[in-house]
């Protein structure tokens, strides 16, 4: 009884000071399984709760990319980092410190993706996102986070999602989900294609009648992925932020121009160009920006009074002679005298 009772008590007297010590070691990302695709970067962070000034360390690993940090709440903490992941199957990660440890399995997974371009006179796209070495099973194709399962538009075929008559609208990153079984459990991976479009300007209209004093919006609506970029021009040369609000327009940042109380150096010819730097081609597209003095039209109206005026004028004119030559003729002839 002795002996027992001082085993009892040494394991009570060691869950004391652990729990005194208050030391708990997390990993995140907080799964105990987690997917990383071959060539890509796994960034793990450890966390130790309670720490009295020491920092987990990383076991398992030959990387030497590890660096500490220290957060508030006595927090400590360790980043592993490995770039260029290249270790095939499973691997377990473990991160302890001297009361606590934790443990993450890294599952390599090796994607094979083939994206599509659009052209016109498409008459379908295909992209691929296969996923070789484990045991998967295709759940869905999202786009734009949206399932496109039950969309006639699309059509699934194992690892291939095939677009009928795609236009720029479809262009943009798709994304695949499968199911892979480890030896753990069943989780889900995301493998993401991208289906790329050049840049097109949507029209415009061709002018905007403006008033000397009031307020200048113009859009650029702009189709394809990836985004390009949109430079405004005035007459050939670039718009400066000087005078001129620039905002984010359907999700491209400064698709839309704004200026105040527009005066008539604001006219001209306007000029949207959206410029793609991955396929090196672009799309532009323009308007004319009149202004108008506000009192514009009093101008007309004192020239139709003057013309008026004048017609008067000459009317009185013309029929003061026509008197005084008639008031000529009825006076009888004057005689002569010697």
């Amino acid at each position: 009884m002795g002996l027992l009772s001082c085993i009892l008590l040494a394991f009570t007297l060691a869950s004391i000071s652990n729990a005194l010590s208050g030391q708990y070691v997390t990993i995140q990302p907080n799964f105990r399984v987690i997917a990383v695709t071959l060539g890509s970067t796994l960034k793990l962070d450890c966390y130790l709760d309670g720490s009295q000034g020491s920092f987990p360390s990383w076991e398992n690993s030959s990387s030497t990319q590890i660096k500490t940090f220290t957060m508030k709440n006595s927090i400590y903490g360790s980043t592993l980092t490995i770039e260029n992941y290249s270790e095939i199957g499973e691997k377990i990660f473990i991160c302890s410190s001297e009361n606590s440890k934790a443990e993450i399995t890294v599952i390599t997974v090796e994607e094979t993706r083939e994206g599509d371009h659009f052209y016109y006179g498409n008459k379908t796209a295909a992209l691929t996102c296969a996923i070789s070495g484990l045991e998967i099973s295709p759940k869905d194709w999202l786009f734009k986070n949206k399932s496109l399962s039950g969309d006639k538009k699309f059509k699934m075929e194992n690892s291939t999602i095939i677009i009928d008559k795609p236009n720029r609208d479809d262009a943009g990153p798709y994304t695949a989900v499968y199911e892979i079984k480890s030896s753990q459990r069943t989780f889900e991976h995301q493998c993401v294609v991208e289906y790329t479009a050049g840049p097109l300007v949507m029209d415009m209209a061709r002018s905007r009648n403006l008033e000397q004093g009031d307020d200048l919006k113009l859009s650029c609506e702009v189709k394809g992925y990836p985004q390009a970029v949109i430079i405004w021009q005035r007459d050939k040369m670039n718009i400066t932020r000087n005078g001129t609000i620039f905002s984010e327009y359907m999700g491209y940042k400064d698709g839309q121009i704004e200026i105040k109380n527009v005066q008539f150096d604001d006219a001209g010819n306007y000029t949207c160009t959206a410029y793609s730097e991955r396929f090196g081609n672009s799309s532009t597209k323009n308007i004319i920006v009149r202004v108008k003095d506000p009192i514009a039209w009093v101008w007309p109206l004192v020239g139709i009074l003057v013309e008026i005026a004048l017609l008067a004028i000459i009317i009185i004119v013309v029929k003061l002679c026509e008197r005084r030559n008639k008031d000529s003729l009825s006076e009888p002839p004057r005689e002569k005298y010697e």
